[in-house]
């Protein structure tokens, strides 16, 4: 009985390790939470700087995550700060996962999503990217904010 329980345990134990060995490590850009977001008045924006870094040969994607009032309204993200040097993805996400609106801003320009209706109390996020081959330059940075 007692080999039996040791067996079990140098077996699970391989396992894991074995198992654990085929595990990726995960690295991702920014994940801020934009706190305060829910308190905002009626035209009111709360906003972010960011240093953006590159992997390979693009700029690492952003996120954004920001909760809306406890009244429907409708909001958007903005950036209305470029110097990376590159046109920026501007994606709002919505509470399934899919892009509920976008734009993209000009090379070192901003731009502003459409405002769209928001329900009240969720948590929704606003992501910043660039394309494959669009790495920004070191030491740049951008303001991306969100309004309702």
């Amino acid at each position: 009985m007692r080999h039996a329980t040791m067996f079990r345990t140098l077996a699970m134990a391989a396992l894991f390790t074995l198992g654990a060995s085929f595990l990726g490590t995960a690295e991702a850009g920014q994940f801020k939470r934009l706190t305060g977001s829910n308190l905002l008045a009626n035209g009111g924006f709360i906003q972010a700087y960011a240093s953006p870094l590159n992997t390979g040969a693009a700029m690492e994607m952003d996120v954004y995550e920001f909760q809306t009032t406890p009244v429907q309204d409708s909001w958007r993200c903005f950036v209305n700060a470029n110097t990376t040097g590159r046109a920026l993805n501007v994606r709002m996400i919505n509470v399934i996962g899919t892009v509920a609106t976008s734009c993209t801003t000009p090379v070192g320009g901003t731009c502003a999503t459409p405002f769209i209706n928001l329900a009240p109390n969720l948590l929704f996020q606003c992501t910043v990217s660039t394309g494959n081959g669009a790495p920004v330059g070191a030491g740049s940075l951008y303001r991306l904010g969100v309004q309702r």
